[in-house]
């Protein structure tokens, strides 16, 4: 149920927006919208069912960036003419996309990915030492006092 409203909140920007952009090139509303539900579907598994719980959310905003420019430049370039203008209005349109990308995973994916994971948590042995692959805390510093061997046999020696 979560994933399908995670895709359905996808679906709904990615249409509203692909449709703000691609009405300018004379291109159906059904196409558009239609377009719009694959890619959703094809970004959604890519990016954020594979790429984004392995790799953050930058790389799996780049990802959607990529796949996106790519697909609307397919869509405009099979209805209208190969020109510059359909080259800038899939960047342009796949740049406002994956704003509105990071945002849903930093909203939406991240939450839904944390309650999973510690769903799991509860559920699984945890191991005795894990080490995560990703960590910010990975190198840490410990504090101890220094023993000088000389001086302990000296006050040995003493007693």
């Amino acid at each position: 149920m979560k994933h399908l409203l995670a895709l359905s909140i996808k679906y709904i920007f990615v249409g509203i927006i692909l449709t703000s952009f691609l009405w300018v090139f004379n291109i159906p509303i059904g196409s558009i919208l239609m377009f719009a539900l694959v890619v959703s579907v094809a970004a959604y598994f890519l990016g954020d069912l594979i790429i984004y719980p392995r790799f953050g959310n930058l790389v799996a905003t780049a990802a959607d960036f990529g796949l996106y420019t790519i697909a609307f430049w397919f869509i405009i370039y099979s209805f209208t003419a190969n020109t510059a203008n359909s080259v800038i209005a899939s960047v342009t349109t796949a740049f406002v996309i994956s704003l509105v990308e990071a945002l849903f995973h930093s909203l939406f994916i991240a939450r839904f990915f944390k309650r999973a994971e510690t769903a799991e948590k509860d559920l699984a042995v945890q191991p005795a030492v894990s080490k995560p692959r990703f960590s910010p805390v990975r190198y840490m510093t410990e504090f101890a006092d220094e023993v000088d061997i000389n001086l302990v046999a000296k006050r040995a020696k003493k007693k």
